[in-house]
């Protein structure tokens, strides 16, 4: 039986993004939001592992999953990084109250899970890849710098959509 308590997945890259694995991600280059929508691309090319992945997450909800530990702590993990690489892109002016990095990274991933499982029983009836970049377009005036982040996620969601 594996370990899963202890397992660590190895991050894959694929097209200069790191794939989030293991619950930890960390940009290879270029923005953060770019390289999520290029993970989710890279990602939804492989609708065999989409779907054992989103089987293997929904089973381990209960607490007794030999997984469950290692599903909770992955988002846990994702939630923390995700929120660190894109705190410093905000704009505290713009976002005032409203929006916060936190916030945004628990957006984020809820948005790609919650599409994946639409997209899996329904096939065709979502793009995912393409509703997060129109997410990640919205996201736009609580930047920094709405033109270098959410303008070179939108041409990756326009090129590989």
């Amino acid at each position: 039986m594996t370990d899963t308590k202890n397992a660590k997945a190895a991050p894959r890259s694929s097209g200069g993004t790191t794939a989030i694995t293991s619950g930890r991600f960390t940009p290879a280059t270029g923005d953060f939001f770019t390289q999520y929508l290029g993970n989710l691309a890279a990602n939804d090319r492989q609708p065999q592992l989409v779907k054992l992945f989103a089987i293997l997450s929904a089973e381990s909800i209960s607490d007794d999953h030999p997984a469950h530990e290692w599903f909770a702590r992955r988002y846990q993990n994702m939630i923390e990084d995700i929120t660190a690489i894109i705190e410093p892109l905000i704009d505290p002016a713009a976002a005032g109250a409203h929006v916060d990095a936190r916030t945004l990274a628990q957006w984020l991933v809820g948005l790609a899970d919650g599409l994946r499982t639409q997209a899996l029983l329904v096939p065709g009836s979502v793009d995912r890849h393409e509703s997060i970049g129109r997410f990640v377009a919205m996201i736009r005036p609580y930047l920094r710098d709405p033109d270098a982040d959410v303008a070179a996620a939108e041409g990756v969601a326009a090129a590989e959509g």
